[in-house]
């Protein structure tokens, strides 16, 4: 199996992130506090009949250009993103950054709260160069209004550093957690779920820098934190127990990974239901499970499975699709089946030249994995002109 295939189980990371401080409790209306405490405690379906249910009240009183009326629109938007629902939240979420916007000024920490919403929406839209400013905008207002140690600006330097580390950029993706990491653990204290947000960043890192004992220990400490704080039915617990799986997967320690999925798509299921894109990445460490083991047949089904997911709920020109198809392809390669495993990666390798670019480390990595088919499909020239391309030549 090609080193680095496992990195795919992290693409889905900011899926569960954390998406804004609850500040201001004492001024928010009941409907919208009970939204908030629901969220926070990962009951979403239940979150976001109490986030609309605020957003109908604030537009009847106050009217759909009030300041509150922008809060309940943030909120509700930020639980659909959190549901996976993009469709819905990209609208939700840019009618409230218009309402901050001109109700507060381009300058205003709601202002920032959207702008980093919005910038996560990006992310998992795979508009990776539109989350850039969103991103930089929301970190430079928040440190005007609050200072560079504050938690507000710990979930900007968070999202920034996800962003640079689907980019390819690691060096930077590691100062930025790691800035995150110290001003949340001062701020919020060592237990706190940011802070197992910012331990379970920097892992994804060191696990594609193929640091793996590092990435274990940090991911082993980011679970302790959430199963303590969250309680262990909360979906974040869930994307620890998945993330850490993958882990010990390259560290050829099946049978806690194994348990570590079946515990995280139990959870999944029960929280957050069988169509929520989560569904997908579990599938996927169950088959890269199963490949690991030499089981192909079972890996291919379990694969095919991520593939279908994904591509109903999220399209068929994501990055994250892109990897689904490639763990396909690579099934069919070990089981000698070229031909099949040829237009997979094809399809795969299109996907990544147009999403991250030529030259994206990724990028470069499925050329080569299309190279080696094509070499074994005799089409040696062609194999060359492709590994050439993929060492920018």
């Amino acid at each position: 199996m090609p080193r680095g295939l496992l990195c795919v189980f992290f693409l889905w990371n900011c899926l569960l992130a954390p998406l804004g401080a609850l500040q201001g409790q004492e001024s928010k209306p009941e409907a919208l506090r009970e939204a908030e405490r629901l969220r926070a405690k990962g009951r979403y379906a239940e979150a976001l009949v109490s986030a609309r249910e605020a957003l109908a009240q604030s537009e009847a009183r106050l009217g759909e250009g009030h300041p509150a009326t922008a809060k309940a629109l943030n909120a509700q938007g930020e639980i659909l993103l959190l549901m996976s629902n993009l469709v819905e939240a990209d609208p939700v979420l840019s009618a409230a950054l218009e309402v901050r916007e001109k109700a507060l000024g381009a300058d205003h920490p709601d202002t920032a709260e959207s702008l980093n919403a919005m910038a996560l929406l990006r992310v998992e839209q795979a508009r990776y160069d539109d989350a850039v400013p969103l991103h930089q905008r929301a970190l430079a207002i928040r440190e005007r209004a609050f200072g560079p140690n504050d938690e507000a600006v710990a979930e900007s330097l968070s999202g920034s550093a996800e962003l640079a580390r689907y980019k390819g950029k690691l060096t930077e993706a590691i100062e930025l957690y790691e800035r995150s990491l110290e001003i949340r653990e001062e701020e919020l204290g060592r237990d706190h779920p940011d802070v197992a947000e910012s331990l379970g960043g920097l892992a994804l890192v060191r696990y594609q820098q193929e640091r793996y004992k590092e990435a274990e220990d940090l991911y082993r400490r980011s679970l302790a934190i959430r199963r303590a704080s969250l309680g262990p039915e909360h979906p974040d617990v869930a994307k620890s127990q998945n993330n850490l799986a993958a882990i010990l997967v390259a560290l050829k320690r099946y049978d806690e990974a194994e348990r570590l999925l079946t515990e995280a798509r139990e959870r999944w299921l029960a929280t957050l239901g069988p169509d929520h894109i989560v569904i997908a990445p579990v599938n996927w460490g169950f088959g890269s499970l199963r490949s690991n083991q030499g089981r192909y047949d079972d890996a291919q089904a379990y694969f095919e499975q991520s593939v279908s997911i994904f591509k109903r709920l999220r399209g068929g020109d994501h990055p994250l699709y892109a990897s689904f198809l490639s763990s396909l392809a690579v099934t069919h390669y070990d089981k000698k089946q070229y031909a099949e495993a040829e237009p997979r990666f094809r399809h795969a390798l299109a996907i990544l030249e147009t999403k991250l670019g030529p030259d994206h480390p990724r990028t470069r990595n499925m050329m080569k994995r299309l190279a080696a088919v094509l070499m074994h499909l005799g089409r040696h020239l062609d194999a060359a002109a492709l590994m050439a391309r993929s060492n920018g030549l």
